[in-house]
């Protein structure tokens, strides 16, 4: 028995509506087909969107940078410094999108965080669909922005909200 009854009656609350998870352990690579225990299953779930964490050539290549870099980055590159491929990476983004430069978060998360913070403040407004994804929720409350809600792609009531801010009134 837990000394914090209410987490007990949390967790059998989740079990009894059937939203306990359990995490599953993955017996296949990544890919658009999955393997958990001795069913395979098709990968709706993934972030590789473009098939590449099992590509052949990608191994390769990380087996050479692991051999001649390491494993893991050690620290963040504004205190340690930026490894060669991680700047070649950043140059080749910047010309491929025409821009001055380019800069490579570790993470999709990572990236909505620096960007609302580096771009938001606390004198600013930010509309947010209800469902948007857990890293644009963090990302606007570390701006300290004024945070309207709407309905999860409503776009009258993201209208009726913008109405009642006269610099967004149209």
């Amino acid at each position: 028995m837990s000394s914090w009854p209410w987490l007990n009656d949390i967790l059998n609350q989740l079990h009894q509506a059937g939203l306990y998870r359990r995490r599953r352990r993955l017996a296949s690579a990544m890919g658009p087909r999955v393997r958990i225990g001795s069913r395979e299953f098709i990968n709706f779930a993934s972030n590789d969107y473009l098939n590449l964490a099992a590509d052949p050539r990608v191994i390769r290549a990380a087996i050479r940078a692991l051999h001649h870099y390491g494993c893991g980055a050690g620290a963040s590159p504004l205190i340690v410094g930026w490894s060669a491929p991680l700047r070649a990476l950043e140059r080749d983004l910047a010309q491929w999108q025409g821009t001055e430069s380019a800069i490579v978060f570790s993470s999709g998360f990572a990236a909505n965080l620096g960007v609302l913070t580096a771009l938001v403040g606390p004198q600013d407004v930010v509309f947010s669909d209800e469902l948007n994804h857990a890293s644009l929720i963090d990302g606007c409350r570390l701006t300290k922005a004024r945070i309207h809600i709407y309905r999860h792609a409503d776009l009258d009531h993201l209208r009726s909200q913008l109405s009642q801010h006269t610099r967004f009134a149209t």
